[in-house]
């Protein structure tokens, strides 16, 4: 994998991870309409391609055992924490009315069970698919050792199917995550440069016409083309995305915390609607301070050694690498 195509992928990462952060804010004020319009449009490609680039760079070149403790430790983990937590931040807001919500908090060991094992609240069905996933293809690999042939595929998609009958994985996160996986197969580079991902961008958003969501004639190729965008800007101008690029090496990062950022802000709302009835500022403010907040508090879990705990690693944070120099090159040698 070339280093303009990580750059790009860090980048086309950071975008959607930011778009996620404001997707899950609460529009108020009286542009909420065109917020509203926003929203939907974000929303047919934000976490698409976050999943798609996921499937992209997962990795199958490791043992079925090795495969499923990783999924285990840096996702399936994670994903209880963090889920469960965001469960007991809204019960208690909820209870002592902090914070009301459109749907019931959980009052009960039944619920709680149903929830965290099937239905996931907040972004954690992100991490809940993406582990269950992983360890249906960590049993594929394993079980399917010293095979010749194809056999881990179709092993790996009957798992996948299975998995997808129980109501555990989603269908989207499945179709965009092999599609990843297909791409990285077929040896793309994800770089196709911007200039026809741009036109698939526009023609498919305009033809879409706020139903591509609804369609995966239209979604699919949407989807793949916004993603090409996205890394083909990023791997063009690297220098000047980097810390677009640096949002998206902690993308995993972002998605845990942000929640919780964003319920805490809520009770706040009605303050800025005091001062900007457009409900803009809060807008801004609660997706800036989100996605910067959940940097600090990574960074915080590092240096008190609680990431070991949360993330399965001593440091969590991540720092992107530096372009490599150019090569110097020899002088020639004058003809004696």
């Amino acid at each position: 994998m070339t280093e303009s195509t990580s750059a790009g992928a860090y980048f086309a990462r950071g975008v959607v991870i930011v778009l996620m952060v404001y997707g899950h804010i609460s529009l108020i004020g009286n542009t909420l309409h065109a917020q509203e319009v926003i929203y939907e449009f974000m929303h047919s490609f934000r976490m698409p391609v976050l999943i798609l680039l996921t499937g992209f760079f997962f990795s199958f070149h490791r043992p079925g055992p090795e495969v499923a403790y990783r999924s285990f430790r840096y996702v399936v983990v994670p994903y209880f924490i963090f889920e469960c937590g965001y469960i007991l931040i809204h019960f208690s807001a909820n209870y002592f009315g902090f914070i009301k919500t459109n749907t019931a908090p959980i009052s009960t060991w039944a619920e709680l069970f149903h929830t965290v094992f099937f239905a996931p609240t907040g972004p954690y069905w992100y991490l809940y698919n993406l582990g269950f996933l992983q360890l249906a293809v960590a049993a594929a690999i394993y079980v399917t050792r010293g095979m010749q042939g194809r056999q881990f595929e179709l092993v790996a998609l009957i798992f996948i199917f299975m998995l997808w009958y129980l109501r555990i994985l989603n269908t989207d996160f499945i179709v965009f995550y092999l599609i990843g996986v297909a791409m990285r197969w077929r040896g793309g580079e994800l770089t196709a440069g911007i200039l026809i991902p741009l036109i698939a961008f526009i023609g498919y958003a305009y033809l879409g016409a706020g139903h591509i969501d609804a369609s995966y004639i239209l979604r699919v190729p949407f989807v793949v083309g916004t993603a090409l965008l996205l890394v083909g800007i990023g791997a063009r101008f690297a220098a000047s995305t980097r810390v677009v690029a640096y949002l998206g090496i902690n993308s995993m990062s972002i998605l845990c915390w942000h929640a919780y950022i964003i319920a805490c802000l809520r009770p706040l709302a009605p303050l800025f609607l005091s001062v900007d009835p457009t409900g803009i500022v809060y807008v801004l403010f609660a997706t800036v301070l989100g996605t910067v907040g959940s940097l600090w508090l990574t960074r915080l879990t590092d240096r008190i050694g609680l990431s070991s705990i949360l993330f399965g690693m001593e440091k969590a944070t991540r720092d992107l690498k530096r372009p490599r120099p150019a090569a110097a090159q020899a002088a020639p040698v004058a003809a004696e």
